[in-house]
This record gives C-alpha cells, structure tokens and sequence, in this order.
C-alpha cells in the first residue's frame, strides 16, 4: 500500500503536526509501507526533514505569502506519487497544500483522508481571522465533507468536528510518543552557550507556538505574581514567534523588573527542545485549546509533571499523579502553579516518573500505525 502524506511544513514550523507527520510516517514504513511526505520547503526543511531511507520527501517551494503556502507544482507532486490502492493523508488545514491533496485525489480518484490537527477547536474557530472563514466557505469545509474519512486524535476533538461538518466518518486515534532522546554533554553545553548558564535555578519550562491560544499571556500573568516568592526558580519560554504574543511577553516582563527570571529562546530544534526538557522540573501550557498537545505527551515522556487546563484531553494526570489541571484563567494558573513549585525537587521526579510509565504505555507509535493502517485498507477497498 503507498501512503501519501501531505503537510504544509515538515520542518519545525511545523512544531507538533510536523512531528506528528513524521512520526507516524516512520512507523508505517516500519510496516512495510510504500510512504511519502509532499511538503513545502522553507529555511529548515533540510535541516529537519526526516533521514529515513523508507520515506520518500518531496519539498515544493512555495510562491507568495509564506500563510498561504501556494506552491504550482504541489498538485504535480502528489499527483505523482499516487498509484493503484494509494492513499493520501492530509494534515492540517488552512493553507494551499490542503487544497492541492483535495485536488490531487479527485484528479487520480484516490480516497482522502484528512486531519485537522486541533484547527477545528471552538476557541481556534472563534479567534480565527477571516480568512479562515473565507477558506472554509470555499474550499476547507468542502473537503471535510467529502473526504473518505477524518482522523481526530481524541474524543473531545471528534466533537469539535462533528459540529462544523456533515462527514460522519469520523476515527479516533490519538499519536504515539517517544521517549526524548538522551542528552549529551555536548548539547547542554551549546544550548547554554546560546542562553547564558541557568545557574543553580530551578525551571519551569513552557514550549510552544508563541501565540494567545497557547495562554503565554496567563503564563506571564502569573509570573508576576510569583517570580517574588520563587527567587530559586526561572521561567524559560521557548518556542517561535506567531502572532506577537511573544514581544508582547518580553515587553511585560522587562517592565515588572522581571526579565532576569525570565529566558527567551526563541525557537529551538529538537536537541534543544530534548535539553530543556531535561533541564526542567515541572512542564507548562495554560492552553485556551488542545485537540491533544504533543509536547504534553513528551514532556510526560520525559519523566516530567505537566501542569495543563481543562482544555486539553489530559484530565487522567491528576488521578495517575503526575500533573495538575487548571481552568484557563490567571487565577487558576497562578494557584497551580504555586501548588506545584512548592514542592521540592524529589516529589516532582516521582511524580514525573509516574507520568513516564503510563504515557509509554498507554501511547505507542507502532499500535497508532497499526490502526491507521488497518483504516486505510478498508478505504482502498483492501481486506488484507
């Protein structure tokens, strides 16, 4: 069977659907799968694109406004990799390659499958610009409605789309996760040159798309009402820059005295983003909506205790010990985590520990590949 994975970016601006794409493209050609991945290029497709003999990238460059992502020989490309019992995999929606895989497959008659990725969520809708609601009028809605099936990660984003489309095939199944790779002398040490030593501090880590949605606002909201009592600790926000939220932060801080507990890294690659990960004691996303949040998963991965709200699909953290949920609000934000930088050092591992267990083994890439699979035969019309 060949699969044909279509995503916008593949490199880390992608963040979590570009490591998503690439996951579950390793484990399916781990299966024997004829896989590809049709993507756009930009600055780090060669740096970040995946080194695997078994997957075939395409990289089409894109014309115009970089959010558009229009590239003319994108259809061409996908066009090119279909064959007879093909599949194409299309993830995320809002820009022009999601287009190109809806035209790719009515032009070879080969069934589609889409994934939004979260970009279906309430809050993402209704903070949405009007372009997206152009985009969805003319085309994005279409394409749900008519794909051979639509792929959610979670049970709260099945909902979400069963409110906007009338496509009832609708399959659940949430991403694998894999243990961050071990951390090298050599890696601290150039992410430290880059920053500047943390010193003897204890870090609280947020890693994510700077942007609103992701609540960096609450974060640094509640940093300021904490940074006084937590002198020990220093809040390192790493992540790329989406919608101003990011010098928006940075402003507030350096005008609360504030910056020198604070560490802006901007973006990071995955070596760096594996360091802070090892550097941190406790993980945190005050996120206004998630249809599942990856890096929440890894973070558990990494033996570390998440503290997330009640818009993700997190909620068994509490009751398996190795996190905190909150409701998105300062308020809340700032109670969790005084409750959970007041513990020390020897708690937080073995919560973080508790985490680690049942995310590996609740969350396997191979067993999400298997599934995937075993939907995709049933849409080529294959019984083995």
């Amino acid at each position: 069977m060949k699969v044909v994975h279509v995503v916008s970016h593949i490199s880390r601006r992608a963040a979590g659907v570009g490591e998503v794409v690439k996951e579950l493209a390793k484990a399916q050609a781990s299966l024997g799968l004829d896989v590809s991945i049709v993507t756009l290029r930009d600055s780090w497709f060669e740096q970040d694109a995946p080194n695997d003999p078994l997957i075939r990238i395409l990289g089409a460059r894109p014309l115009g406004p970089s959010r558009v992502g229009f590239s003319k020989s994108l259809e061409r490309l996908i066009c090119g990799e279909c064959v007879e019992g093909s599949i194409i995999h299309s993830h995320g929606i809002w820009m022009y390659p999601q287009l190109a895989a809806r035209r790719a497959a009515e032009m070879t008659g080969t069934p589609l499958v889409v994934s939004p990725h979260g970009m279906l969520e309430g809050w993402a809708l209704k903070n949405g610009s009007r372009l997206k609601r152009i985009t969805w009028a003319c085309w994005e809605g279409t394409a749900f409605h008519r794909a051979a099936m639509v792929h959610v990660m979670s049970s709260a984003e099945a909902e979400s789309v069963r409110r906007v489309t009338a496509n009832r095939n609708i399959v659940v199944i949430p991403p694998g996760v894999h243990a961050p790779a071990p951390v090298t002398v050599e890696d601290t040490r150039s992410l430290m040159n880059r920053l500047g030593t943390l010193g003897r501090s204890r870090v609280l880590l947020f890693l994510s798309r700077l942007h609103k949605k992701k609540g960096l606002d609450l974060l640094i909201g509640a940093w300021e009402k904490l940074a006084v009592d937590f002198r020990d600790w220093t809040l390192v926000v790493a992540g790329p820059e989406t919608d101003g939220s990011g010098e928006k932060a940075q402003a507030e801080i350096r005008n609360a005295g504030l910056f020198e507990s604070v560490v802006f890294t901007g973006e990071v690659n995955r070596r760096e983003c594996n360091v802070l990960l090892d550097l941190a004691e406790v993980f945190v996303l005050p996120t206004r909506s998630e249809n599942f949040g990856m890096v929440v998963a890894e973070s558990l991965a990494a033996a570390r205790p998440v503290l997330t709200t009640t818009e993700t699909p997190w909620g068994e953290i509490e009751s398996v010990g190795c996190g905190w949920i909150v409701k998105p609000t300062l308020e809340d934000v700032t109670e969790g985590l005084r409750r959970s930088m007041s513990l020390p050092t020897g708690q937080l591992r073995l919560m973080g520990e508790s985490g680690r267990r049942w995310v590996t083994a609740r969350f396997s890439w191979p067993s999400t590949a298997e599934r995937m699979v075993e939907k995709y035969k049933t849409l080529a019309g294959r019984d083995k």
